[in-house]
């Protein structure tokens, strides 16, 4: 049997269990859909999940480390606000410690993917970083001299609410104006793509089953020469590239580091390249990147690093 660490990495829109071996070989990888409407139906997700990786006669699972979206106590593995709709505390490092009698530990998901830039990625260059994710929302978070900022109220680094469009008409989830996840994000492109096939805009567009203009839709219209397509981009594109400048120019960093399956797409990444300001790009001076990391793995790692480093203490 080989030892390893099991991550359980909870998404919006799915769960994974991701077992990693001490040099960091995946050696069990399942996904399911995830399910945050209730504490009970995102813990039961977790639950099956670890269930059936212990039940893989080649693992020896010795600790479990969860990176989850909301904010996250790493220190206590407490998850605080796990969704919009529920927003008690979960003591769930605890909950889990309790029932696999197991080391667990608890971290928010953002927070897991900087932690793996900085011991797998950037940080073996810099230990002064920002690292933001764009995906479903936008976040982030700062490296500071190998420290990672969490916030007083494990808030720190919700880049996506910073306002960079004050005549914008469109409110977001945290009740502003302007805010460059509303239309710079995956669910914000979306969003934007349905308004102008709303308003009748010719395109090639079309809203799925799930209700939205996916990322893979609207890159391939953008290669077609779709107009819609080209707005939605080059909107998102001009916004990732003003809050990339901004953090520039408030934190003062040695590097960006950009991840997040939106800017996974190259088109995308060029596009938010072409948009930097010069003047802001002078300033820091290992530039602004995307991750070499693999995004669709690099929460888990992360987690299990973490936990690594807190059992060797």
């Amino acid at each position: 049997m080989t030892r390893a660490i099991l991550a359980i990495d909870v998404g919006e829109t799915r769960t994974m269990a991701c077992a990693f071996s001490a040099t960091d070989e995946v050696l069990f990888q399942k996904l399911v859909a995830s399910d945050l409407t209730s504490r009970a139906n995102a813990f039961q997700a977790m639950t099956d999940l670890i269930d059936e990786a212990q039940q893989v006669k080649e693992l020896d699972i010795t600790a479990i480390a969860v990176d989850a979206v909301g904010q996250v106590n790493p220190a206590s593995g407490t998850w605080f606000g796990m969704s919009s709709l529920i927003k008690d505390n979960i003591p769930l490092a605890a909950m889990l410690q309790e029932r696999y009698q197991l080391p667990c530990f608890a971290l928010n998901k953002v927070y897991a993917a900087a932690f793996a830039e900085l011991t797998h990625g950037i940080g073996q260059e810099s230990q002064n970083f920002v690292y933001l994710d764009v995906a479903t929302h936008i976040a982030g978070r700062v490296v500071n001299h190998g420290r990672i900022i969490n916030g007083t109220h494990q808030y720190a680094g919700e880049f996506g609410h910073t306002v960079v469009d004050f005549n914008s008409p469109i409110q977001c989830t945290c009740g502003r104006y302007g805010c460059v996840e509303t239309f710079a994000s995956a669910t914000g492109m979306s969003n934007v793509a349905k308004r102008l096939i709303d308003q009748g805009e010719r395109t090639v567009l079309q809203v799925d089953d799930t209700g939205c203009v996916t990322m893979k839709q609207i890159m391939s219209a953008l290669s077609d020469g779709d107009a819609v397509a080209e707005m939605v981009v080059e909107q998102a594109s001009r916004g990732i590239a003003t809050l990339i400048a901004n953090l520039i120019r408030a934190i003062n960093p040695a590097a960006v580091v950009v991840g997040g399956y939106v800017v996974e797409n190259s088109t995308f990444a060029l596009r938010v390249t072409d948009h930097l300001d010069p003047e802001a790009m002078r300033l820091v001076d290992d530039g602004v990147t995307r991750t070499k990391l693999d995004w669709r793995l690099m929460a888990a790692l992360g987690a299990v690093t973490y936990a690594q480093q807190q059992l060797r203490q």
